[in-house]
């Protein structure tokens, strides 16, 4: 994942993470590609991250068809899509890839560098 974060930053992705965990968490996971992440929105409820995703794209001001969730539970996909947000849905992540591909993401990604290499893409 850090050369995933690396390589997105230097292509001018701009970062987010909309989490249930609490940036405290998430920051000491990340270690010093924290810095990378230009916006967190954590501590979301079970069925709170649709505002947290609206909230992100407000603070970075950006309109929804300019962004794209990347999650690994079906309601990261739900949440996306009542944001109006493009989703994609992660093969290595918590739910098993069948249950995210049932929701019909926008994208999916089999693997991290996949996921880097298509969202860093002109």
């Amino acid at each position: 994942m850090p050369e995933a974060l690396a390589r997105l930053h230097a292509a001018g992705v701009r970062l987010a993470i909309v989490s249930s965990n609490s940036e405290r968490l998430i920051r000491r996971a990340l270690g010093a590609q924290a810095e990378l992440i230009e916006l967190y929105a954590c501590n979301a409820g079970l069925f709170g991250k649709a505002q947290k995703f609206r909230r992100v794209l407000w603070l970075a001001r950006l309109a929804p068809n300019d962004a794209i969730a990347v999650g690994d539970e079906a309601r990261d996909i739900e949440a996306a899509r009542q944001a109006g947000i493009a989703c994609a849905g992660v093969e290595w992540g918590y739910a098993l890839p069948s249950l995210l591909a049932a929701h019909r993401p926008d994208m999916m990604f089999a693997d991290v560098a996949e996921m880097a290499a298509r969202l860093s893409a002109p």
